[in-house]
């Protein structure tokens, strides 16, 4: 099943550009726990004994990007975006924000990314301390 064909896609990406209208994207792959240790050590990033300790994820999570690959998607005209890391402006950090100000936000936050055939709907800020 394809975005194309109308149905929802969700994605864990980081976002790479914005520019007339449109989204590129990089996809990345959470993993948390013991999964997160695994996949450090196969790929040579924390030696046997720290996963073993499960010390590979000292903020307790990995991103994995083993596709490389960026992606192109329109952004709908009524996309809803919402950040996690705003406390200064929120007691809970949660804040909506618009597409000038996610333009202005860093490019190495995560965020997990909503897809209804080739326009982005949703655009909601992974929090991570």
């Amino acid at each position: 099943t394809t975005a194309s064909e109308g149905y929802l896609i969700t994605a864990t990406a980081y976002i790479t550009k914005i520019e007339g209208g449109n989204i590129t994207l990089d996809y990345f792959d959470a993993l948390y726990g013991d999964e997160g240790n695994k996949a450090m050590l196969a790929e040579g990033k924390c030696s046997a004994e720290n996963a073993a300790d499960h010390n590979c994820m000292p903020d307790g999570y990995h991103d994995r990007n083993v596709n490389t690959k960026l992606r192109t998607f329109s952004l709908s005209p009524d996309v809803q975006i919402t950040t996690a890391s705003e406390f200064e402006k929120s007691s809970n950090g949660i804040i909506s924000i618009t597409v000038e100000d996610l333009k202005k936000r860093p490019q190495t936050l995560p965020y997990q990314i909503t897809i209804k055939g080739s326009q982005v709907i949703k655009i909601t800020e992974i929090y991570r301390p």
